[in-house]
């Protein structure tokens, strides 16, 4: 039995002896500098990989393992991995492939396989074995970030800064991690990176504004590999909360009259209490608690939103709306109003002329007592035009509504306030 393991140990020893002296021939007769690719490849610690060699020719593929070891040839190669590995050609590509099975953190590292004809070729494969799959998570247990706010009684929380990180422990060359948006091509290359070479972790940090757009955003953190599976990991979709009224000068809106509906602009991801006040002779009465209301009366309409976020309570002035029968007069009576005040007015010269030029007729009687009932026809058509002017602006009044009227608008108006006061907008 002694005899038979060293004769074991003396063959192992005489075969890297031999391959040692090979590599060094081929290292000086092919040098390393010919054509050569370098691919990554990234697999969990106990899985199996495959490591691909360009075969072009039937003649020997040597392999090594990391840049300081020699090249060994043929199966002479897999007598490090023992039983856990063998050698397979794929007819389809050509190539020879390398399987090694039930990873081990000691199978990390640089493998290369050189070809020699027709033509010297190198493949390198960076093999980094994972610990783990990656962990992602967030600087919010609940993934729920404050993003931009307007508050009008208080200065509103700070809008949050979002930071995901993702870690993941690894042997050998420490793998390239990226964070993107998923399902969208947003990708994040400026995440921060600490490794530690003695624990063998790298954790990438994603720091961002909560902005509205990330609301319900899932966030990726992948490992970066040019060939092979690719593990990643995901946060959960995360929600920010955002209140932005619109600009009150983009928000008076005329033309408004009695029976129109108006509503509050308002765009977030909260819980609001609506309540519309309105104001009248320096009175003001809140007259609806919903987003939106029916109006029933003219007067200055202003929405009034209040929240709460991060135990902070705000309110804001949201949609304000003026409503007054001058300002809904139509452009078919605007037109027409101003026809008959011209017309008014030319009678009215016609008349002043016509009493003038008779005054002065002393001499045809007749001609003077036509001038005279000219002049009275002209101050009748000019009275007539006047008198459609103050009918066409009576029309153009809002109409006041009936008793039915009113108790329908109110009644529209109630039920609109029976309705959940925190409405999600």
């Amino acid at each position: 039995m002694m005899n038979k393991k060293r004769k074991s140990k003396f063959q192992i020893m005489t075969i890297s002896i031999e391959n040692t002296i090979i590599g060094f021939i081929i290292g000086s007769i092919f040098p390393l500098q010919t054509t050569s690719t370098r691919i990554e490849i990234a697999q969990l610690v106990g899985r199996s990989v495959s490591l691909n060699c360009p075969k072009s020719s039937s003649d020997g593929i040597t392999w090594r393992f990391n840049e300081d070891a020699p090249f060994y040839t043929g199966q002479d190669f897999r007598f490090q991995f023992k039983d856990r590995s063998r050698f397979e050609n794929d007819s389809a590509t050509g190539k020879e492939i390398l399987k090694i099975s039930d990873l081990k953190p000691e199978d990390a590292g640089l493998y290369t396989c050189l070809t020699r004809s027709p033509e010297t070729q190198l493949q390198s494969t960076q093999l980094t074995v994972l610990g783990s799959d990656p962990i992602c998570y967030s600087n919010s247990t609940d993934n729920e970030f404050v993003g931009p706010n307007e508050c009008g009684n208080t200065h509103g929380p700070n809008q949050d800064d979002m930071q995901f990180s993702c870690a993941v422990s690894y042997y050998g060359t420490a793998p390239r991690l990226q964070w993107k948006i998923a399902n969208t091509n947003k990708i994040f290359n400026d995440s921060e990176c600490d490794k530690n070479e003695t624990t063998k972790w790298i954790n990438c940090t994603l720091t961002l504004k909560a902005e509205p757009q990330h609301d319900g955003s899932v966030f990726r953190c992948k490992v970066l590999t040019s060939h092979g599976e690719q593990y990643n990991c995901s946060t959960k979709a995360i929600k920010v909360l955002y209140f932005i009224p619109e600009e009150k000068s983009t928000l008076k809106q005329a033309h408004k009259t009695i029976g129109d509906e108006i509503s509050c602009s308002v765009n977030s991801t909260l819980n609001l209490n609506f309540s519309w006040i309105r104001e009248e002779n320096d009175k003001k009465d809140v007259v609806g608690t919903s987003r939106s209301y029916v109006i029933d009366k003219e007067g200055f309409y202003c929405c009034n939103v209040s929240y709460s976020i991060k135990d902070v309570s705000c309110w804001t002035v949201g949609s304000v709306v003026h409503t007054h029968h001058t300002e809904n007069l139509p452009v078919s009576y605007l037109v027409m109003e101003i026809i008959l005040i011209v017309l008014a007015c030319f009678f009215g010269i016609i008349f002043i002329m016509s009493i003038v030029v008779a005054c002065g007729e002393t001499k045809n009687t007749q001609a003077k007592g036509w001038l005279i009932c000219a002049a009275f026809a002209a101050l009748v058509v000019a009275f007539i035009s006047l008198l459609a002017v103050c009918i066409c602006c009576k029309k153009a009044e809002a109409p006041k509504p009936s008793k039915s009227q009113k108790q329908e608008l109110q009644e529209l108006n109630k039920e609109r306030d029976d309705l959940p006061k925190a409405e999600k907008v």
